[in-house]
């Protein structure tokens, strides 16, 4: 039997409003703060983003730190990915979506989704592709441009001296790159209420 592992789980719950008048965009983040995650970098979440947008949910998950644009992206058959989605304001995770990833016969990487809402069969395709499932869902798999922004040398640097000294054109994330995971639902197949839906992401390891 299969048993997997807790690794990395974002550090905030991204709530997402969905009612009139309410924020419509969240992100948590947890940036290789814990050392042993380095020596799993596969299963270390960087990001989690989610907002609503022409009745569609999207989560995007980063995973595997920041990387210089000329190194191949990381994928790994081991790790599950899971996008935890409450619906009803309890804390409890009402749909459970998991990406996983895999070869074929020639070594080409492929990514797995599943656990979409009202969707009976697994979605599955060639990573840097666009899935999309009979409900019209979207899952998309690969490398991307790290979206996160962030001077980190103005942390250092106000953490030595005391003196705020951030620089809103110094990015510590620029010109590197992320693997990346997201995943779109139609809100109409949620039935979430009352007004707002709640998402995390965790990874596992397979033993």
């Amino acid at each position: 039997m299969k048993r997997f592992h807790p690794t990395s789980i974002a550090a905030l719950i991204a709530l997402v409003g969905v009612g009139v008048g309410v924020g419509d965009v969240a992100d948590a983040g947890d940036h290789q703060e814990a050392p042993e995650l380095a020596a799993d970098p596969a299963a270390d979440i960087g990001d989690l983003f989610a907002w609503h947008e022409d009745g569609r949910l999207i989560m995007a998950m980063t995973y595997a730190g920041y990387a210089s644009s000329l190194v191949d992206a990381r994928y790994d058959d081991k790790v599950a990915y899971t996008f935890h989605v409450d619906t009803t304001d309890d804390a409890e995770a009402e749909h459970k979506i998991e990406v996983r990833f895999g070869q074929n016969a020639r070594d080409e990487w492929g990514f797995r989704v599943t656990g979409i809402p009202d969707e009976s069969q697994p979605v599955s395709g060639a990573v840097e592709s666009i899935l999309e499932s009979e409900t019209g869902a979207r899952a998309w798999a690969g490398l991307r441009d790290d979206p996160f922004y962030f001077d980190l040398e103005g942390l250092k640097v106000t953490l030595a001296t005391g003196a705020l000294s951030f620089d809103s054109e110094r990015d510590f994330a620029a010109y590197q790159n992320t693997n990346a995971i997201v995943v779109e639902l139609p809100l109409d197949g949620l039935e979430y209420s009352p007004s707002v839906i709640r998402v995390w992401a965790t990874t596992a390891r397979e033993s």
